[in-house]
């Protein structure tokens, strides 16, 4: 819910959920993952908590994508220490091995111990970059600590088996903004249309349940103040709006947010998820 700030300048990616593999490297490429958790923290809103670095041997902090991606811009938060160049590779599988090159002109990013509001403010943008399958950053000093990475850009193709949250009446994607409600006033509604397309060429999607996530939560919970239905008359938390074949468009559906009288003043940010109990 971004209000005054700038619109996102792509869809930011949930890499902590959807197949991307995070790692760091040290300085005698020993290669570790993150788990689902430091992930998670890595790319929520929050000012502390998950700081990835501080030691010696990190050389390197690299996202490995299960597909190719197109990147167009960056938010990075430091709570130390000092960055050093960003990178793309269009054929890493681990973060450390394939071709690198660096990102013309992006020597500088956010440098904060404070996320919320940076992460809206500081976002760098860059001419697209095609066709990716891994980002890195490097660090130029033993005590520095990621608290924070946001990576925004798009899938390059629609292979795979993939539910896409897509324009209610256009035949394409949400635009990155769509679900933006603005400047919102405690005890207030306001109703959001979208749809979702099943992106897999041949599967069917099965069971398909709509749901909110928020990385970092307001109080009262963000997640008790969304909700979603498909007639725009009866909201609940979760919904299944059945099965969807291959390339087909559900019907219009909708998410309400309700701000109570005693909401959380301040920027929230959340994302909606469409997921398949299965695939035949």
């Amino acid at each position: 819910m971004g209000g005054t700030y700038a619109d996102v300048p792509a869809r930011r990616m949930a890499y902590d959920r959807d197949g991307t593999a995070v790692v760091t490297i040290d300085a005698s490429n020993n290669i570790t993952e993150l788990t689902t958790t430091q992930k998670q923290q890595l790319n929520d809103e929050a000012t502390t908590n998950g700081l990835i670095g501080s030691s010696s041997s990190i050389q390197k902090l690299a996202f490995v994508f299960p597909e190719a991606r197109d990147i167009k811009a960056f938010f990075v938060c430091l709570a130390s220490g000092t960055k050093g160049a960003a990178e793309t590779s269009t054929n890493t599988t681990n973060g450390l091995d394939g071709t690198w090159s660096t990102i013309t002109g992006q020597s500088t990013f956010s440098s904060s111990t404070v996320m919320n509001d940076d992460y809206r403010d500081s976002i760098t943008d860059h001419a697209d970059v095609t066709n990716i399958k891994g980002v890195r950053f490097n660090i130029s000093s033993a005590a520095c600590e990621f608290n924070g990475v946001h990576l925004f850009g798009d899938y390059n193709s629609a292979t795979g088996n993939r539910l896409t949250l897509w324009d209610p009446t256009l035949n394409q994607i949400i635009d990155k903004a769509h679900f933006d409600f603005d400047d919102v006033t405690r005890s207030s509604n306001a109703t959001i249309q979208f749809r979702v397309k099943n992106s897999a060429s041949t599967l069917q999607a099965n069971s398909i349940g709509i749901s909110f996530e928020a990385l970092t939560d307001a109080s009262p919970t963000l997640g008790s103040q969304l909700s979603f239905s498909t007639d725009n008359s009866s909201f609940s938390s979760t919904i299944n709006i059945g099965n969807l074949t291959a390339g087909s468009i559900s019907a219009v559906l909708y998410v309400k947010r309700t701000t109570l009288s005693n909401g959380q003043l301040g920027l929230w940010a959340g994302r909606i998820i469409a997921k398949a109990d299965s695939w035949t």
